[in-house]
């Protein structure tokens, strides 16, 4: 699926140091941020210029200070995910039941 390193964050929690030193100081290409909050910032300083930072989990808290220049010099995407809760989940599932919907797979990873 083109992910070469996966980091955990609670086992290297200086990741972004770990991130340059893989990639060569370039910087990974897709950094999926887990935590937010102020954490972010890490995300930021692992990510390559240009790189894209997916945001899908806010246990770090709803907000926090972000390092804006570092943001733009870099010229990152910043793309929010929801993924919503146990109860969006069971309805969904009732509304593909309920609707006979079959979802069409094209590959198993």
């Amino acid at each position: 699926m083109g992910v070469h390193h996966v980091i955990n964050y609670k086992q290297i929690p200086d990741r972004e140091n770990n991130v340059m030193e893989i990639t060569n100081g370039i910087g990974a290409d897709h950094v999926v941020e887990v935590v937010g909050g102020s954490h972010i910032n890490k995300s930021i300083d692992a990510v390559a210029v240009d790189g894209t930072i997916s945001v899908i989990g806010l246990i770090g808290g709803l907000s926090g200070e972000v390092n804006t220049r570092k943001l733009m010099s870099k010229q990152i995407r910043l793309h929010g995910i929801e993924t919503g809760s146990k109860e969006m989940f069971s309805r969904m599932n009732k509304a593909i039941e309920a609707n006979n919907l079959n979802p069409v797979i094209s590959k198993v990873h």
